[in-house]
């Protein structure tokens, strides 16, 4: 049985909450905490599989307390019992102070079905990756890609509850293999920027601390996994140059869409590691076995969590092989519906019923995705490949 925290420091709002949540009292064990200080105590004496709180109390400062010491209460969570998902409600949408500490982050009010696939999806996300045969694989590879001393650093940096800027902006400046990818990406023409940034601290203040931290890690990941053998080259180079395609054809579905800047870009994160584990088993002894093939997406989504990527980069990946529902992330959907519109179909002649049979399954699931990602207006002609001949 999953066992939850509500915390609210509206009383009234968490009764309602409580019995609207009543139906699945048989497979729930729901604690409900008035208050950051109340959930504070229930923390102290039972563990929980989630925490989901307003994000007023999720970010109350519980100074005066020993068990604290003045951090938030999501900061405090993720060092207490870093195994507990974190989810905040809020009802003005992402606020930056606790993007780095939220696993998932939902309207308020929330419909009690999305919140329920909500939760089940990340504890799916749990348990996929503590999977003993996931770690087995990842334990039997000769070496792994490890972060650099300067990745580490901004990892560390990243991690403070309130994120300093210049420190930030310090730490990729000093490093010259990080300053120049980070003036690279920021000058490239999927930017838009009006104007060329010369100084890697400008480029933090422009994009945002977290933002910045997120491209580096992202790019500073595949670089490792890709450069780990030169005889490899050619097979990786076609791998990222597919990446690439999907990172952007997935972001332009996004500006579609007319998301924020902020999501289209790591949309373009998310999707551009899609077949990272596929990539890290190239050239193994796992590289033609069917059960590591099996698992490609979990060992992807391991290896992010490995390197401390964002949580819903490590969903996004880790989740890629799961068809994708309406509670799936934007960065998910978009993913997906790039890589949909990549994989170029016959023409369909001399197909069987089964063959028709899975198409207009995949074809209904398309059209859902469109409609989940606020595509269903959209003319998206230009996106889709003409389908190939077949002779």
């Amino acid at each position: 049985m999953i066992r939850l925290l509500f915390v609210d420091g509206d009383a009234s709002y968490l009764a309602q909450l409580e019995q609207r949540l009543h139906p699945h009292h048989d497979e729930w064990d729901m604690h409900f905490a008035n208050g950051a200080a109340a959930a504070l105590d229930q923390l102290a004496s039972t563990t929980f599989d989630v925490i989901v709180a307003d994000a007023v109390d999720a970010e109350t400062i519980t100074s005066g307390t020993s068990s604290t010491d003045g951090t938030p209460l999501l900061a405090h969570v993720a060092t207490v019992q870093p195994a507990t998902v974190r989810i905040v409600m809020s009802r003005d949408g992402l606020a930056p102070t606790y993007a780095s500490k939220a696993h998932q982050v939902l309207p308020k009010p929330c419909d009690p079905p999305l919140l329920r696939s909500v939760i089940l999806r990340s504890m799916e996300l749990r348990a996929r990756l503590s999977d003993p045969e996931v770690l087995a694989i990842l334990g039997s590879l000769k070496s792994l890609p490890s972060p650099s001393t300067a990745m580490l650093e901004l990892q560390r940096v990243l991690d403070q509850p309130d994120v300093d800027t210049a420190k930030v902006a310090k730490v990729v400046s000093t490093d010259v293999a990080m300053s120049t990818k980070l003036l690279q990406i920021v000058n490239s023409s999927f930017y838009g920027l009006s104007r060329t940034v010369d100084d890697p601290a400008e480029a933090v203040r422009l994009l945002g601390a977290h933002l910045v931290g997120e491209i580096l890690l992202t790019v500073g990941l595949l670089d490792a996994v890709a450069g780990r053998d030169a005889a490899l080259e050619d097979q990786l180079q076609s791998m990222r140059d597919r990446s690439i395609a999907r990172a952007d054809l997935a972001s332009a579905l996004a500006e579609r869409a007319g998301r924020a800047t902020t999501v289209i870009r790591r949309v373009w994160n998310g999707a551009f590691l899609l077949d990272i584990g596929k990539m890290l088993l190239l050239g193994t002894d796992h590289e033609h076995d069917p059960e590591a093939e099996r698992l490609h997406a979990t060992i992807g989504g391991a290896l992010l969590a490995m390197w401390g990527l964002p949580q819903q980069l490590v969903e996004t990946v880790a989740m890629s092989d799961l068809p994708p529902q309406a509670s799936s992330g934007e960065t998910l959907l978009y993913a997906w519906l790039a890589s949909a519109f990549l994989a170029v179909e016959p023409d369909g002649s001399g197909e069987s019923e089964h063959d028709e049979a899975a198409a207009a399954a995949r074809a209904e699931l398309t059209a859902s995705v469109v409609r989940w990602a606020g595509l269903a207006s959209a003319d998206l002609s230009a996106y889709r490949p003409q389908p190939a001949p077949v002779h």
